[in-house]
């Protein structure tokens, strides 16, 4: 594990708390995940967080997760409430990505949504990860999967990922996890068990007409 910057602005007694959920965290997700070996964790004070959390995260690298925390929120109290949370979200795209490297980079609209909902069932199943980006409502989700689907290159990744003009949040990620939790009801495998499944044989899986998914993102 790495703090960054290693000035003051997390102090000993929050590095304490963040080093031990981390750890933890991580021995749970090698039970359930084929993780990479190590697995570098960078922490880093910042604002750039989510207004929801106090905090952010990310993955690139199969072994390498940035974990973002507001100092002003009260680091340790957002990581008692959120590390364990992202972690087990971040770690799922880090081992799907020791195996699937160019999922990383997809520009496939429908590859976005189930790599981030298969990362969302992934933690709200196994680390009670109720967030709100994991939850849809049945009446409307279908219709915003349709959209999602007509969306082309030209359209704004983070407008469907984050907030749309709109006002809706977390379209992406809502829609993904939608169709990840179809897929495990039909099948009867975990998000776990689904970590190495590519996703062009998710998309068979999909209860949508697959000539509907034509969409790019661009980065």
């Amino acid at each position: 594990m790495e703090f960054y910057p290693a000035g003051d602005r997390l102090v000993d007694a929050d590095r304490t708390v963040i080093a031990g959920l981390a750890a933890d965290a991580e021995a749970d997700v090698r039970a359930l995940l084929p993780m990479a070996d190590p697995l570098h964790l960078l922490v880093c004070a910042s604002t750039a967080v989510l207004a929801a959390t106090g905090d952010n995260a990310s993955t690139q690298e199969p072994d390498r997760i940035t974990w973002l925390v507001d100092p002003r929120r009260g680091a340790a109290d957002v990581a008692a409430a959120h590390l364990r949370k992202a972690l087990f979200h971040e770690a799922y795209h880090a081992a799907r990505f020791r195996r699937l490297r160019q999922e990383a980079g997809t520009r496939l609209w429908l590859h976005v949504a189930l790599g981030e909902g298969l990362a969302t069932v992934f933690a709200r199943d196994f680390a009670d990860a109720h967030e709100p980006w994991s939850a849809y409502d049945p009446a409307v989700i279908a219709g915003w999967a349709a959209e999602l689907a007509r969306q082309g290159p030209a359209d704004d990744l983070r407008a469907y990922k984050f907030r749309h003009g709109d006002g809706r949040e977390w379209i992406a990620f809502r829609v993904g996890t939608w169709l990840v939790d179809g897929i495990v009801q039909r099948t009867g495998q975990s998000a776990a068990d689904l970590v190495w499944t590519p996703a062009e044989e998710l998309v068979e899986l999909c209860d949508l007409p697959q000539h509907r998914w034509r969409g790019e993102v661009h980065g």
